[in-house]
């Protein structure tokens, strides 16, 4: 089971930040097509496909803008 934010893609993998920040590389092709450094993803089980959690990547993005603006004020 993966679960993490993807932080970037290095030719064919992709690389996953786990919550445990532990560093995880998935084949990309296993991700869905609109998967984007920054979005959560998670997989349930090893056999199951990945998906996209658009809620957890909203919030965090949310809170990325919101230290962003504290920063520069």
């Amino acid at each position: 089971m993966v679960r993490g934010f993807v932080t970037g893609f290095c030719g064919d993998t992709a690389v996953v930040e786990q919550p445990d920040r532990t560093i995880t590389q998935v084949d990309r092709a296993s991700l869905p097509l609109a998967c984007r450094p920054g979005d959560f993803i998670s997989q349930d089980h090893d056999a199951s496909p990945f998906v996209v959690d658009y809620a957890i990547t909203e919030l965090r993005r949310q809170e990325i803008r919101r230290m962003a603006d504290a920063f520069f004020d």
